[in-house]
């Protein structure tokens, strides 16, 4: 700074030089102006005063001259401002460098305080620290990364020997089903020798075919085997000891004697004895069966003839019949009547809720939906509400956005509650999160609307929004009005 002033008082004499030249062509003009309009005293003391200050300017500009060429220096104004520019050029660029030094120097300052605090946490760490910091650093965190390594792998040790006992178990099962195998297939070759099916170069499973094949004619000689000894046990029970010459003889005998009967048809009997025995046996059968439905409906007839009621008790039942029958008719007729006039009122009710709701709701829908929609109806059997633009098509309003349903019967519910109150009074709203749909133009007009029904009602907003605190911080400040912020910490989850 103290350079560039030097440097401006060096420059100062072209300066005088161009101030003398204006101050002079100042004059020359007061003289022209004043020559046309004739003598004038405070004119000639003013042109005084400037000759004056011209012969000061000259003067300087002269002295300006003359220490120019003392200097070296062209007395030309322009060459001095180029001269001047390059000076100050040159401060600058001295300036930049002296700043860029200074930057370098905090720099490597600050670099070498790092590297101290470097060294020292590497020494308080058991790290030896020589001439070079970088290897130091690269070792210690080359034994940081083996650290974290081993950690990892030590981290997996109870993984790996979970693993390990899982196989080392898998291999003693396979070891033992090898082992059963091994056994099984020596035992199919003793089988196959001592039963005479084996060969000398036969696989295990043709072995084993082999002896299943042994199996099933064995199976097969053993049933007929015991098909002979069935029948001929059965046969040694029907001689009964005598011959079958002799059991024939005693057949024909009886069929003699059951043919003897005149006028009955003789029963075809059959020609083997165990067939007869079994038509005896299905017969006998069915005769008992015949005489246990007999009992079963004896005792029925019994039953029934001890819990018949008598004449009397009858009468007086019917009696009673007909007393509930008229009783339930009139119930009915009285039910009719009921219904009737229930849906009389329900027709009034409708006829007359249904515009309330709607003027209510349309007297707030153009603003809570942005002027979108302006006309709304009311379904009064199941409130169900359909909107339109002017002059546009009929919506059903759960067909809507989200947001723009759940304000529009915000509005049914808030209209209810002044409709359907009997007492005359107002009621309370209690409204939880009214705006958590709506958009920051929507719910500050919800907001809006709330706090001018508040005027008539209390009405209590719950909610979580931003733009409704701040909404609220900003309108709520009259005397009937309060924002009461919980304390997160406070409120039970």
């Amino acid at each position: 700074r103290r350079r560039r002033r030097r440097r401006r008082r060096r420059v100062g004499p072209a300066g005088w030089l161009d101030v003398a030249g204006g101050v002079g062509v100042g004059v020359v003009a007061l003289v022209r102006r004043g020559g046309s309009t004739g003598p004038d005293p405070q004119a000639q003391a003013r042109l005084g005063l400037q000759e004056a200050a011209v012969a000061q300017a000259t003067q300087r500009r002269d002295a300006a001259r003359r220490q120019a060429e003392e200097w070296g220096l062209a007395p030309e104004p322009e060459a001095i401002r180029r001269l001047a520019r390059t000076l100050e050029d040159r401060a600058h660029a001295a300036e930049e460098q002296s700043r860029r030094h200074e930057a370098i120097t905090r720099r490597h300052a600050a670099l070498e305080q790092a590297a101290d605090r470097l060294r020292a946490l590497l020494a308080a760490r058991g790290v030896e620290v020589g001439e070079d910091l970088d290897a130091a650093y690269a070792a210690y965190s080359a034994a940081c990364r083996a650290r974290r390594q081993q950690a990892t792998e030590a981290a997996r040790a109870a993984d790996l020997q979970a693993q390990l006992r899982s196989r080392k178990e898998l291999e003693q099962v396979a070891a033992a089903q090898r082992r059963r195998r091994e056994a099984a297939a020596q035992a199919v070759v003793e089988a196959a020798h001592a039963v005479g099916v084996a060969s000398d170069d036969e696989p295990v499973e043709g072995l084993v075919a082999g002896l299943r094949s042994w199996q099933g004619e064995r199976a097969a000689g053993r049933a007929a085997t015991l098909e002979a000894h069935e029948r001929w046990s059965r046969l040694e029970t029907l001689l009964d000891g005598a011959t079958i010459e002799q059991a024939e003889a005693e057949l024909r005998r009886c069929r003699a004697e059951h043919a003897a009967f005149d006028g009955v048809t003789p029963l075809p009997l059959p020609e083997d004895p165990d067939d007869a025995r079994a038509g005896l046996r299905a017969l006998e059968g069915q005769a008992h069966d015949a005489e246990l439905a007999v009992a079963g409906l004896e005792a029925q007839l019994a039953d029934r003839a001890a819990q018949a009621p008598s004449v009397a008790e009858a009468e007086e039942h019917l009696a009673h019949a007909e007393e509930e029958v008229a009783r339930v008719r009139r119930l009915e007729a009285t039910l009719a009547t009921t219904t009737t006039f229930l849906e009389q009122a329900r027709d009034r009710v409708h006829r007359d809720i249904a515009p309330r709701l709607k003027r209510s709701i349309e007297a707030w829908l153009p603003a809570i939906t942005g002027d979108r929609y302006a006309e709304a109806a009311v379904n009064p059997a199941d409130l169900q509400v359909r909107v339109r633009a002017p002059g546009g098509t009929w919506r059903d309003a759960v067909r809507l956005s989200h947001g723009t349903a759940e304000q529009i019967y915000l509005l049914l519910r808030v209209a209810m509650a002044e409709h359907l109150v009997t007492t005359n009074e107002p009621v309370p709203l209690l409204l939880d999160d009214p705006t958590v749909q709506a958009d920051r133009q929507r719910t500050e007009a919800i907001l809006d609307l709330l706090h001018e029904l508040s005027a008539d009602r209390q009405i209590i907003v719950f909610s979580q929004e931003d733009e409704a605190r701040s909404w609220a911080q900003a309108q709520l400040t009259g005397t009937d009005d309060a924002l009461i912020q919980l304390d997160p910490a406070k409120i039970p989850a």
